[in-house]
């Protein structure tokens, strides 16, 4: 095991002595547990094969996996592997708020040993859902989960369980409350058990050709070290914390539902109550349940290469890539609102993610196919198209050429009290309609080429056209939207994805560059995602070149987004739109900020 995620310092030789003899208990269990898969590697790299199919989140959705294996000639009607040399990629999440996940993970189970027959290969990829089955942390298990695993075997565990507590003279009601099939659904999680032994021999992450495979997103944590040490470390430390927690489950099975890694990473005067047997496991692990790997940065939960304005993330991505010598990343974890896969930053990120249990998520079962290097969609349905490009968060996920093309030609339709919709181009994207009054038109417009120049997505799109013979501003209001005012009274945290910085830096550092003392009602977010929408610039861009440098988080991300927005691209982008004195002022103020944030 490389260095990395375990820190030597906090986790002695004799721990990873200790680990790596589990590891070897944990391999034969797993032989035993599911007789012809072959243990992987925690983080695999291999060539691109001639055609690869990668999905998305299954949830337990079993019909629609076969439906999306279907249509990609993975399987035939009888579910059996038919893709010869293919290579399969589960991003992860197979489990919770479906009630079939019992039978996806049987059906790539098998895939998995047919395919390698075939000259092929399945690889499944851990979400954080698996991890939570896998700790205890059962928040989001469904009923029909449960249910896959009620039974003879669940009887006999359940009364086992209520023999242990009620010998030991303690309350035996939660025995009785649990569900059908829970006690028989825990067992089959253990790390001897035969899904948690499958799930983890699993990798964390694969390298197939030039991208990452990794469920939630690459964050600048994965920069420094090697990707093998990483997840060998990860799945280590996971090993050795689910085999300590086997013993003391056994004797406290009321903590079968706790999440481990929640409660050995708490305080001492949280823990105050815990049974011997349990604080004692708490200390042993307490530093395995901190790695950072279980974190918001971590690979099972980073949401900022879905979220994350392109100024913070694009510096923060290139460095993991170029450290790795790869060209790209292909996650999970974030549904598309649409259920149409995507890509952001010059198909760097593609998001597959497509909310396919349809019950929970509104969408649809599709796969990424890279063929022969060229990307395409799979559907059921027989659409097949090229990821539609995600560039502008606040447009509904539209790239800025989309956006474009429909103010500029889109048919304008009347949607009753909601405004109006453009419509062409097989999208459609809600907008207002407002009259043009001086400056504020064009300074609109300004803000959103200026906005998509340094990559921000936070301002909505707008152009002029003219509309029953009189020229009107069109700016886009895709989606439902919380005014920063009714943020702040409902407490709700404000937007944080972002590794390398806060998304608040760069409202500051677009204000102060346009020179926009911006009202509280002009910064809103979008429900459910909390994306950042900035409205009302007609005040904006004076004729002064005096500008306030605001602190910020990362410096080198905002001058890297300062140097891109070169003084002669924003006369080519702006030109027509404002005077050559404001022109030449907001040239002056970017300058001032560059030289700051180069100098910090």
């Amino acid at each position: 095991m490389g260095s990395g995620v375990i820190e030597r310092s906090r986790v002695g030789p004799q721990r990873i002595r200790a680990g790596a003899a589990l590891l070897c208990a944990f391999w034969c269990a797993l032989c035993l547990a599911a007789p012809g898969v072959a243990a992987s590697p925690a983080s695999i790299r291999l060539p691109a094969p001639e055609r690869l199919v990668a999905v998305g989140d299954v949830h337990g959705d079993f019909a629609a996996l076969v439906e999306v294996l279907l249509a990609a000639r993975i399987i035939d009607d009888e579910q059996r592997w038919i893709g010869g040399p293919t290579h399969l990629v589960s991003i992860g999440d197979l489990l919770d708020r479906g009630d079939a996940s019992r039978a996806v993970m049987d059906l790539l189970m098998r895939l998995q040993i047919e395919a390698a027959e075939a000259g092929g290969q399945v690889h499944v990829v851990l979400g954080n859902h698996e991890l939570m089955n896998l700790v205890g942390d059962l928040r989001y298990v469904a009923p029909g989960e449960y249910a896959a695993f009620a039974g003879d075997a669940d009887e006999s565990l359940r009364a086992q369980a209520r023999e242990t507590v009620r010998g030991a003279g303690r309350d035996g009601a939660f025995v009785d409350e649990r569900p059908d099939g829970f006690f028989a659904h825990r067992a089959a999680f253990a790390p001897d058990g035969r899904y948690g032994a499958w799930l983890l021999s699993q990798p964390l992450f694969v390298v197939i050709g030039d991208r990452l495979y990794i469920h939630a997103g690459a964050s600048q944590w994965l920069a420094d070290g090697s990707l093998a040490a990483r997840a060998d470390d990860i799945r280590a430390g996971l090993v050795e914390l689910l085999t300590s927690a086997q013993a003391p489950l056994e004797a406290y099975p009321e903590y079968q539902d706790t999440d481990l890694i929640y409660l050995a990473t708490r305080e001492e005067s949280e823990l105050r109550g815990l049974p011997g047997v349990m604080r004692r496991f708490v200390e042993q692990v307490a530093s395995i349940a901190a790695d950072p790997a279980y974190g918001p940065e971590g690979p099972f939960w980073y949401r900022g290469n879905a979220n994350c304005p392109v100024a913070l993330e694009g510096p923060s991505l290139d460095r993991v890539l170029s450290s790795h010598g790869l060209e790209g990343v292909v996650i999970g974890h974030t549904p598309q609102r649409d259920a149409r896969i995507r890509s952001r930053m010059d198909d760097r990120i593609l998001l597959i993610d497509t909310g396919m249990l349809a019950a929970y998520y509104g969408g649809r079962p599709r796969a990424l196919l890279i063929e022969d290097g060229a990307l395409s969609v799979i559907s059921p349905d027989g659409e097949q198209r090229v990821p539609a490009r995600a560039l502008m968060a606040v447009d509904g996920g539209l790239s800025g050429t989309e956006v474009d093309r429909l103010l500029a030609d889109g048919t304008l339709e009347d949607s009753g009290s909601n405004g109006s919709v453009l419509v062409g181009n097989g999208h459609s994207l809600a907008v207002r309609v407002q009259r043009v009054r001086g400056r504020a038109a064009a300074h609109s417009i300004a803000a959103y080429r200026l906005d998509r120049l340094l990559g921000l997505g936070m301002v909505p799109g707008a152009g002029v056209r003219d509309v029953e013979g009189r020229g009107r501003l069109l700016e886009v209001n895709a989606g439902r939207w919380m005014p920063e005012a009714e943020r702040q009274r409902k407490r709700i945290a404000p937007p944080g994805d972002c590794a390398p910085g806060h998304p608040f830096d760069l409202v500051r550092v677009f204000d102060a560059l346009i020179g926009n003392g911006r009202d509280p009602d002009a910064l809103s977010y979008r429900i459910p995602d909390l994306a950042i929408r900035l409205t009302d610039h007609g005040d904006a861009f004076p004729r002064s070149d005096r500008v306030d440098v605001p602190s910020v988080g990362d410096p080198r991300a905002i001058a890297a987004m300062l140097r891109e927005a070169t003084p002669e691209r924003m006369r080519a982008t702006l030109g027509e739109l404002l005077d050559a004195r404001r022109l030449d002022a907001l040239i002056a103020r970017r300058a001032t900020l560059l030289e700051r944030y180069e100098e910090a």
